[in-house]
């Protein structure tokens, strides 16, 4: 019964997904390139922030596994989105469009991670501008 509703669970995230990405057209937030992140780093001596799942989640309100939430930590992350200096690099996943790049497992893990929190993303990011990538 469990590898049921799992499996019925699997499908309701991909088909929401593929809804929002192919005909919904939801705004995407646009990240450069593993390869052009990497020479911005080496060629301007950029310093980076990185935020992934977890930083979102604290942002939420949540503790991840090695960090409880802390409203003031929830609070510095979100400055932080918004700063725009020309030496600091705002770092994001590369998973707001196509995610054919990645396993099945990866998919999957961020398919359900957007169907919960890609709101979040795009109020928390400018949809305008384009980050550079996390990974």
């Amino acid at each position: 019964m469990k590898s049921l509703i799992l499996c019925i669970k699997t499908i309701i995230v991909k088909l929401v997904y593929y809804i929002n990405i192919k005909f919904l057209k939801t705004n995407c937030l646009e990240v450069y390139s593993i390869d052009e992140t990497i020479s911005k780093i080496l060629n301007y001596n950029s310093s980076v922030i990185r935020f992934g799942d977890g930083e979102m989640e604290i942002i939420k309100g949540k503790s991840i596994g090695f960090q409880k939430y802390d409203v003031e930590l929830a609070n510095k992350l979100k400055d932080i989105m918004a700063t725009n200096y020309d030496n600091l690099m705002i770092c994001i996943p590369d998973v707001f469009g196509d995610l054919n790049k990645y396993t099945d497992e990866a998919k999957l893990f961020w398919q359900s991670h957007l169907f919960r929190n890609r709101r979040i993303w795009n109020k928390q990011f400018d949809i305008s501008k384009k980050y550079y990538n996390t990974f």
